[in-house]
């Protein structure tokens, strides 16, 4: 109960602290203590928490406008990622994914970044891959995260419009494992025998967020996307 409890701690703690990289440390850590079928429900519903409690400090800085058109091309292409993992190799999709999310994230470390002429276009494209990867891979994040790294938006902003996504993509999965029988009775009892442990983490994670410098910021969340596509290229590779 302790391991588990302090996994839920740090991994909300970076949650709180950059608004992404909560499956990152939770999923693989929990995998060796317990079902799949049991860590990913929990782990949808305390996405939701952590997104709520987050939104609960940042909502002042959520830029809608920015935010509205990749989450609808998001929600739109997450069935049709469902559909590419029935005809393509999940593996395989997680190596690409994982190529590309470490190359970007070296481009972003040089400093190199492209100007979008067109912004309604780089949305949908963004939203669109971001929907792909979230049915097929669960990797709703790492477009989102590039498009934004590469315009330079401020700390806050990022945060606030990350947050505000995951959120909204929480509100139209939860519904679906609950009708699809993923949320059960045993689901709800162990979210809330360790929730506490989350919320405390997500707390303590967004107060240092908000005191973290924003070039300090900036080289974290490049750091982070690189371990993100190491693991995903390595754990595609089944070398276990």
């Amino acid at each position: 109960m302790t391991v588990i409890a302090l996994i839920f701690f740090v991994s909300g703690l970076l949650q709180g602290i950059t608004s992404f990289g909560f499956s990152l440390i939770a999923l693989p850590l929990l995998s060796f203590q317990l079902d799949l079928q049991l860590i990913v429900p929990v782990l949808i519903i305390y996405s939701l928490v952590m997104n709520s409690t987050i939104l609960l400090y940042l909502y002042k800085h959520v830029k809608v406008r920015e935010i509205i058109l990749i989450a609808f091309a998001g929600i739109i292409f997450t069935p049709i990622g469902m559909q590419i993992l029935l005809f393509m190799d999940g593996n395989l999709l997680k190596m690409i994914t994982g190529f590309f999310i470490f190359l970007f994230s070296i481009m972003l470390m040089l400093n190199k970044h492209y100007e979008i002429k067109n912004e309604k276009a780089g949305k949908l494209l963004t939203g669109a891959l971001s929907g792909i990867l979230n049915g097929s891979v669960s990797f709703s994040g790492p477009p989102l995260i590039i498009f934004m790294s590469n315009k330079g938006m401020e700390k806050q902003q990022f945060r606030a419009n990350l947050t505000f996504y995951f959120w909204v993509l929480n509100i139209i999965t939860i519904p679906t494992f609950f009708f699809g029988g993923l949320i059960t009775s045993q689901t709800l009892v162990f979210s809330a025998k360790y929730v506490l442990f989350l919320i405390i983490g997500v707390m303590a994670g967004v107060f240092l967020g908000n005191r973290l410098k924003e070039s300090y910021f900036k080289k974290m969340v490049i750091v982070i996307l690189m371990i993100l596509g190491i693991v995903s290229f390595v754990t595609s590779l089944n070398l276990y």
